[in-house]
């Protein structure tokens, strides 16, 4: 895991995967403004990412998922689908290449 902050502020990085326990410690109780996703395109791991997202997302949080659309990983677009078709509170505003980004909305 690596922690990037710059001082004097509330902005932190940390660059791991959400499977790290290290990554879930450390984010543990808090709301991100900002969460990318980027990993392993199965549809069980994206679904498992988007879970622990949007538990994690603040309110009007803008998460990134790299791989939406891309044909090469079919599983990232079925589990996006998957999540919204069974109740998400992401919401897709657009995508950028193979990315999508999502706004969380407040609970």
């Amino acid at each position: 895991m690596s922690v990037f902050s710059r001082p004097g502020t509330e902005t932190r990085i940390l660059r791991g995967t959400c499977a790290d326990p290290t990554i879930r410690d450390e984010v543990a109780g808090r709301s991100c403004g900002v969460v990318l996703l980027a990993g392993d395109p199965s549809v069980r791991a994206v679904l498992a990412d988007l879970e622990w997202a949007e538990d994690g997302a603040a309110d009007g949080a803008v998460v990134g998922l790299d791989g939406h659309g891309d044909k090469t990983r079919p599983g990232v677009s079925e589990a996006l689908t998957e999540r919204f078709a069974n109740g998400s509170r992401l919401r897709l505003m657009g995508q950028v290449g193979t990315a999508a980004c999502l706004r969380a909305s407040a609970t």
